[in-house]
């Protein structure tokens, strides 16, 4: 972030060469040997004198730097405040003196402005914390076909399906879909099915227990998927919105439902026309 700011902070005390970074100082004093380096350091005899008052300096540089003082002239202005300064490290230093967010602002700001209310998630796009709520929500809207996993978010499941191999994923689908065998079937019925899944849900019917219960009401169901609908309705992040208007639902039939009245809207308009 140093580098987009512009400002070279470190400057080399033999060459006056400026620099971004503290390293990139560090390899550039290097290029100076050692007899040079030394000759710099120890010399305590100053060369140059300034004519206006006792400042003295082993460098011309330094002593003309030293004369803008005496100019009374003010070349370098800071961009945020408008303050003036005579020399330009003295702006580096004022500089400092103004937040990060100021000094280090980038074309791609850093500054995140949404945060999570539930943890310290923070994002720059509301609908990245629209995603993230999902999360707290407790409710896993979606799930694979192929191995029953539930999961948040619809981006998580895509990964997930990665997980199977191409092979494995061909034969799950394409031979179970295409052979009148079905593998799994009720010890109760003659219920059969292609898909282990489809026959635990089955046999839900044939018991009267309601294993799932809703923590926030008196609601009971045989299934966690209906109970996973039901927890929508106690829950204030509406994940479904429409496109045309600013409706919010939990449920998918609902907002289909909505936007009809839209395609309605749409047909008498071009009607009346």
């Amino acid at each position: 972030m140093v580098i987009h700011s512009k400002i070279k902070l470190f400057t080399c005390s033999i060459c006056n060469n400026e620099f971004y970074r503290k390293d990139t100082l560090k390899l550039h004093m290097l290029t100076h040997s050692a007899k040079k380096l030394f000759k710099c350091t120890h010399s305590q005899v100053k060369l140059f004198r300034c004519s206006d008052c006792e400042y003295s300096c082993k460098q011309k540089s330094n002593l003309n730097k030293h004369m803008v003082i005496h100019s009374k002239i003010k070349l370098f202005t800071c961009s945020i405040c408008n303050n003036e300064f005579y020399r330009k490290d003295t702006l580096k230093l004022h500089m400092l003196t103004h937040s990060a967010k100021k000094l280090f602002k980038c074309t791609h700001s850093q500054v995140k402005l949404f945060r999570c209310s539930d943890c310290e998630y923070s994002c720059k796009q509301k609908s990245n914390l629209n995603k993230h709520m999902v999360i707290h929500s407790k409710i896993k809207l979606f799930t694979c076909s192929i191995c029953n996993n539930e999961f948040y978010r619809k981006d998580t499941l895509k990964l997930h399906m990665l997980t199977h191999s191409a092979k494995k994923l061909f034969k799950c689908i394409h031979m179970f879909k295409h052979s009148d065998t079905k593998l799994y079937k009720c010890s109760q019925c003659d219920f059969s099915s292609i898909y282990n899944g489809s026959l635990r849900n089955h046999k839900l019917s044939h018991n009267d227990t309601k294993f799932f219960k809703c923590s926030s009401c008196d609601y009971e169901c045989k299934r966690k998927s209906k109970l996973l609908d039901h927890m929508l309705v106690h829950s204030y992040t509406k994940l479904l919105k429409c496109t045309e208007c600013t409706y919010e639902s939990n449920y998918k039939s609902n907002l289909k439902v909505h936007m009809l009245k839209h395609r309605k809207f749409e047909c008498d308009l071009a009607s009346s026309t």
